[in-house]
């Protein structure tokens, strides 16, 4: 609601991107603009084009955002918590769609995401960040499933698994986030870490190639890897 410009309808602001990144007339704007909300699974996109964005749900209103980035004719979409505040049926949809459009377009797609199940299933490389500082970097398959940074661990063992035993409960990480306002020079996980040593807080770690796998993956705590005897390449 807020990213859309509320005084005006949906269809003008698309045909305006369209006219300017594509260089199309008014007309082929206003068609190229009707294709999009089509291509967007927004229903009827003759009349939604003449709408507010007050009179469309939230879930049409991502698809028309989506159909906003399109009409630019990107290379890479930044789609930024794309699924926040819309139910699971209306999230798998908004999901799906731009799977598809990653498909037949080849757009590359940066996901930001807080929610892990999100992750799990769209994402094919995953970099953890934590306070702006990466903390592991890999396909989603080895970060999901062999997280090797103590943040990454902790932020999987923070999400409910309904799968298993009733007995089995989620973790919290103890602690706060650090204030972005004065940001120490060290790890800036440290101060919530259970594997903290003295060094942590004077150098960031740097972002080592370890090897768990066949495909390429990258952590930035070396006590970790110190620790459990994980390999790094030089």
């Amino acid at each position: 609601m807020s990213a859309l410009n509320p005084m005006l309808k949906i269809g003008p602001q698309l045909a305006r991107q369209a006219r300017r990144f594509a260089g199309l007339s008014r007309e082929a704007a206003r068609r190229q603009a009707v294709s999009l909300l089509a291509r967007s699974g927004i229903p009827d996109p003759e009349d939604r084009y003449n709408r507010y964005p007050h009179e469309m749900s939230g879930g049409m209103l991502q698809r028309a955002m989506i159909a906003l980035a399109l009409a630019a004719r990107p290379r890479v979409l930044i789609a930024d918590e794309p699924t926040t505040a819309l139910d699971a049926t209306v999230q798998a949809q908004i999901l799906e769609l731009i799977r598809q459009i990653q498909r037949e377009d080849g757009i590359a797609v940066v996901l930001i995401t807080h929610d892990i199940g999100v992750v799990a299933s769209v994402a094919d490389r995953v970099i953890v960040l934590y306070a702006g500082q990466v903390a592991e970097e890999g396909t989603a398959m080895d970060v999901l499933t062999q997280p090797v940074h103590p943040y990454t661990r902790g932020l999987l063992a923070s999400v409910p698994d309904f799968r298993a035993d009733d007995n089995v409960a989620t973790r919290e990480i103890p602690g706060l986030p650090p204030s972005q306002i004065r940001l120490e020079p060290g790890c800036r996980f440290a101060d919530r870490c259970e594997l903290v040593e003295a060094g942590c807080r004077k150098h960031r770690p740097p972002l080592q190639t370890i090897s768990i796998s066949a495909n390429p993956h990258r952590v930035a705590c070396p006590v970790v890897l110190r620790r459990e005897g994980i390999a790094v390449h030089v």
